[in-house]
């Protein structure tokens, strides 16, 4: 099990071109450096709550606190969800670098899951097996040193990405979705707040048309018009009755599973057309159910990873002191920008490879 992450990498690096496999190993060297000099500035002071779990389970209850001290106690950062959420949005950049060398011919294009032999619900599968043996080696790496957990997080997502290429893509998006349900749940556990909630509609809905006009002038008749931003934007809408009964969101998430196993895509996705980039709503709506339920059952509290292999479940390191939590609280700026630096960043180096 140790090796697999690096048997698995060795097998599908090997059968890349020598600038496939040079373009790879500089990304996964870069990224790694990215995130340690952003740990470096960033990681000092902790921007979290003290409150302890027992504190965080009283303030919603409590009714004598002033509306000020509410505002800012009651709705604490939490570090399991900007950690979730930074890890998410590093991978889906480091995705987007490699369509990048895709689309500048510097690597082959991607073979479907189709073409390699694997239904979609299978291959999903497969690519989360593998993902979360992967983490629990990490685990103890991080516990080991966090430069060396960068490293090696960066290298399992290279190896995820290039196994199960479309796969990754929306298992890329279904972690930002888990904490789309997850924040959601925490934001209105006691009692629905509409105008956050039709603030942030709104927000994405301006976002999405955005990206849906900007594609569609640098792409023309291959332009965005159902990508990630418009389906977190449609799931957000969709999940708010699980908010009234979140207990019930974990059918949701089930009855998702079932269909994709049973009888595949649902009949009410937006129809896939010629497009650089498409976003299926309906696998992404369990993982926003499946984020309602563990906040329901209190996830979100976790403050340190677990030591999942020879550490036998003793406490890991502390989510705080890594530099994913900080990436997750600007997850929306890194997530609209990236591709506005890599995509021409990649363009220009490919005229001297």
């Amino acid at each position: 099990m140790f090796t697999e992450p690096f048997t698995i990498g060795h097998l599908y690096f090997s059968n890349l071109s020598a600038t496939g496999q040079i373009s790879l190993w500089i990304g996964i060297i870069i990224c790694w450096l990215l995130l340690i000099y952003v740990h470096t500035l960033k990681v000092k002071a902790s921007p979290y709550s003290k409150l302890d779990d027992h504190e965080l389970d009283e303030i919603p209850e409590t009714k004598n606190f002033s509306a000020e001290k509410r505002s800012t106690e009651s709705n604490p950062r939490l570090p399991f969800i900007d950690c979730t959420r930074g890890l998410a949005i590093s991978f889906v950049v480091y995705f987007h670098y490699i369509w990048n060398l895709r689309a500048n011919r510097l690597m082959p294009r991607a073979p479907t899951d189709f073409e390699t032999g694997h239904e979609k619900f299978q291959a999903v599968c497969e690519f989360w097996l593998f993902f979360g043996t992967c983490f629990l080696f990490l685990s103890e790496l991080f516990a080991a040193s966090i430069f060396a957990g960068y490293l090696g997080f960066v290298y399992v997502t290279a190896v995820c990405i290039n196994w199960h290429y479309w796969s990754a893509q929306a298992s890329g998006v279904g972690m930002i979705m888990f904490c789309v349900g997850m924040s959601s749940y925490i934001q209105n556990r006691n009692g629905m707040k509409w105008d956050k909630i039709f603030s942030r509609i709104k927000l994405l809905a301006i976002v999405a048309a955005c990206i849906s006009a900007v594609t569609y002038i640098i792409f023309n008749d291959r332009f965005v018009y159902f990508g990630a931003i418009h389906c977190i934007a449609l799931v957000s809408v969709l999940h708010i009755p699980f908010l009234f009964k979140p207990e019930w969101a974990i059918f949701g998430t089930i009855f998702v599973v079932l269909h994709k196993a049973f009888f595949g895509d649902f009949f009410l996705e937006a129809p896939l057309h010629s497009t650089v980039d498409y976003m299926p709503w309906f696998g992404n709506f369990g993982y926003v159910c499946l984020g309602i339920f563990c906040g329901h059952i209190g996830l979100y509290r976790a403050k340190r990873y677990v030591r999942c292999l020879w550490g036998m479940g003793q406490p890991g390191m502390a989510l705080e002191d890594c530099v994913f939590p900080y990436l997750g609280q600007h997850s929306l700026f890194i997530f609209i920008a990236h591709q506005v630096v890599l995509f021409p960043l990649v363009k220009f180096a490919a005229f001297f490879i």
